[in-house]
């Protein structure tokens, strides 16, 4: 292990956890998965989202996934996402997506 002194870290296997050998690093808050603290360890900086930002870009591309398969129809995506017509709607107003734009794309008239 480079970069940090042995006293820092130290390998925990009494309980089960999600990962086996979940490695504790001393003032970190809470137990570090191995991904997070190889990146840690060689100097690489692991990019995590917001809660909030990652659940705009999963419902973002979700709806555009669901009007896709819908070729641009909100009423049949909306039945498919389980969510009455007005509730999609919303959603699409709120991620800024405009169905003639997506049926203009879909048709290659865009």
């Amino acid at each position: 292990m480079t970069g940090l002194a042995a006293e820092h870290v130290r390998i925990v296997t009494k309980k089960p956890r999600p990962y086996p050998d979940t490695i504790l690093i001393k003032g970190a808050a809470g137990n570090t998965r191995p991904d997070v603290l190889n990146s840690f360890i060689n100097g690489t900086k692991t990019s995590v989202k917001s809660y909030k930002t990652a659940k705009y870009e999963f419902e973002k591309e979700y709806l555009l996934h669901l009007l896709k398969l819908c070729g641009g129809k909100a009423s049949e995506a909306a039945k498919l996402a389980g969510k009455s017509r007005t509730d999609f709607y919303e959603l699409l107003r709120k991620h800024e997506i405009k169905i003639d734009e997506f049926k203009r794309t879909e048709m290659g008239l865009n």
